[in-house]
């Protein structure tokens, strides 16, 4: 008697293994301020594409970032900067990012992000327009960057001897 196929026990195949997507969210560093802005530029770079930014405070002074034409990226955020402000646009608040075009293909796009350090930011040149979404990415890590308090405190011996 031969059984048909159909009867024969089956072997069920084993679930497919799914890689996680890498994750997108930023985690700082230990380390001094410097180095976990290194590595916010890093993470930029990894997620965004991103690889000449600069973080620039309130005054234009530049906190991090280095750019052939740094001045003149500083000059040009500083002026949209001052126009969003004496506009009906700037009523609109840090919610908005700051495109101008430079090129046919290129945009200065800055986006502002609020610290206990005060208004910091972050601009760069970007093909075409810059998703919402990438900003509230870049909003968020920069603030991480930012606030990570690194205790730097020695720790207390634990007891009397050097070798303990």
């Amino acid at each position: 008697v031969s059984l048909p196929v159909a009867l024969a026990e089956s072997v069920p195949e084993p679930a497919p293994i799914i890689a996680s997507p890498p994750s997108s969210s930023f985690e700082a560093p230990p380390g001094t301020l410097a180095d976990r802005l290194e590595a916010f530029a890093s993470w930029t770079g990894r997620q965004l594409g991103l690889n000449d930014l600069l973080v620039v405070d309130d005054h234009g002074d530049i906190l991090f970032g280095m750019h052939e034409h740094a001045g003149l990226v500083v000059s040009a955020m500083m002026a949209c900067k001052a126009t969003m402000r004496s506009s009906a646009l700037g009523a609109a608040g840090l919610s908005n990012i700051i495109e101008q075009p430079i090129s046919i293909d290129r945009m200065l796009v800055i986006v502002p992000c609020e610290t206990s350090y005060g208004t910091l930011s972050i601009a760069f040149v970007h093909e075409g327009g810059f998703p919402q979404c990438d900003a509230l990415l870049l909003r968020n890590a920069l603030v991480l960057a930012i606030e990570t308090r690194v205790d730097t405190a020695p720790a207390a011996p634990s007891g009397g001897g050097v070798l303990d």
